[in-house]
């Protein structure tokens, strides 16, 4: 059974183009998430997949700069661009990583991927409903064979971009499971995904006091860091999710689009 970590990234970001390749503590933010993905141990291949357009050479450029293969796939339709690529690289289990999130969790994506097999699952994460902050992830874990048939049934432009959107809008039609935090290290009202600049100025804040070259940021020390320095979570506060219940999914109920 092969496993593929892939990466959804692209330069053409609306709100804050060119953010995959800007730098964190000296790296840029793809390059956090591939390392990060390195101490997946049951990762069996990452792949940066991104867009056939000219604009995304540099992408590719930086994958092979770094060993990482790289697909390139259709700019419009993320699904099919996510399905053709774990074909191409012969998948049975996928995880879908965003590139705007460098705080990826090899050892969650692992909890997740072993669950996935396990339980033979349609869906594993911890995104469907928010325990953890926004963009602290575990990757959204799916057998091939359900990202194949999401690619061949659905049509709707919400899930031709969102790859997951069906499962995670009518969570009663597949097997799900969970990853929630421990209810003392649950932080669903912080945003750590970077979409904006002030998102850029937060996560640069974090890497320059608690990153550490080859070692992913574990959840606890981030949450004790935080916790202590609450005047940080303010620098983009504006753009936080108003979550006021702990089981709010965030694209069902329409919070995230």
């Amino acid at each position: 059974m092969k496993t593929l970590s892939i990466i959804q990234a692209r330069m053409g970001s609306s709100r804050l183009p060119g953010k995959v390749v800007m730098k964190l503590s000296g790296k840029p933010l793809l390059q956090h998430i591939v390392e990060n993905l390195q101490h997946s141990e049951l990762t069996n291949q990452i792949i940066i997949a991104t867009t056939d357009l000219p604009e995304d050479n540099p992408i590719r450029d930086f994958s092979n700069s770094l060993g990482i293969k790289c697909f390139s796939g259709s700019s419009n339709d993320v699904l099919k661009r996510y399905y053709e690529c774990a074909q191409f690289y012969d998948g049975d289990i996928i995880v879908r990583i965003n590139g705007d999130s460098p705080l990826v969790d090899p050892t969650l994506t692992d909890y997740a991927i072993q669950t996935c097999i396990k339980n033979n699952c349609d869906y594993v994460s911890n995104v469907l409903h928010l325990t953890y902050p926004l963009g602290y992830n575990s990757g959204e874990v799916i057998p091939f064979r359900i990202l194949k048939h999401l690619n061949y049934s659905r049509e709707d432009s919400a899930s031709r971009e969102h790859v997951t959107f069906h499962i995670r809008k009518e969570p009663e039609k597949f097997k799900i499971q969970e990853i929630c935090a421990s209810i003392k290290l649950r932080r669903q009202k912080w945003r750590l995904t970077i979409d904006y600049k002030e998102d850029l100025e937060l996560m640069k804040k974090i890497f320059q006091k608690l990153y550490k070259p080859n070692s992913p940021i574990e959840y606890s020390t981030l949450v004790n860091f935080l916790d202590k320095n609450p005047s940080l979570m303010k620098i983009n506060e504006k753009y936080a999710l108003n979550i006021t219940k702990d089981n709010v999914n965030p694209i069902k109920d329409g919070l995230i689009k």
